[in-house]
């Protein structure tokens, strides 16, 4: 074999091993990422981890506006169905209002939980990741979570 062959031949599976290993780093950063947005549902008796890909029609959305209040937007009407500076008790509004379960979809930002959430209905709690560069997502912080 010449040393031009050689030299393709080497290049190639060079190449092949460069693009398989660049494939493996896209792949584990994918899992990480749909790792990082899983949500949570939790019925009376157990708890389910599904990825969020999996999960449509959002019932209620939380979020915190300009003012610095907690809103529950209807999914359907798109109407503030709730709204307070308890983010506790907007939440728990929320799911008391899936009285047949939904989805609660909790958008990016600092919410300090004062008081246990119930859930008595199948409901689906989703927050939503960091984004691009990193900066927080969903953070639920308090001592009743």
């Amino acid at each position: 074999m010449s040393k031009d062959k050689k030299a393709i031949l080497w290049a190639r599976r060079n190449l092949l091993k460069t693009m398989a290993i660049a494939m493996a780093i896209v792949v584990a950063f994918s899992a990480g990422y749909l790792a990082r947005e899983a949500v949570l549902t939790q019925t009376p008796s157990t708890i389910t981890i599904f990825p969020q890909n999996f999960i449509e029609g959002v019932s209620y959305t939380i979020f915190i506006d300009d003012d610095g209040l907690i809103k529950a937007k209807n999914g359907k009407t798109s109407v503030i169905d709730f709204q307070g500076t308890d983010p506790s008790t907007v939440i728990q509004l929320a799911v008391n209002a899936l009285t047949n379960g939904g989805i609660i979809f909790i958008k990016r930002g600092v919410y300090n939980i004062s008081k246990t959430i119930n859930i008595s209905s199948p409901v689906i709690i989703e927050g939503e990741g960091p984004d691009w560069f990193g900066t927080h997502g969903t953070y639920l912080k308090g001592s009743n979570i």
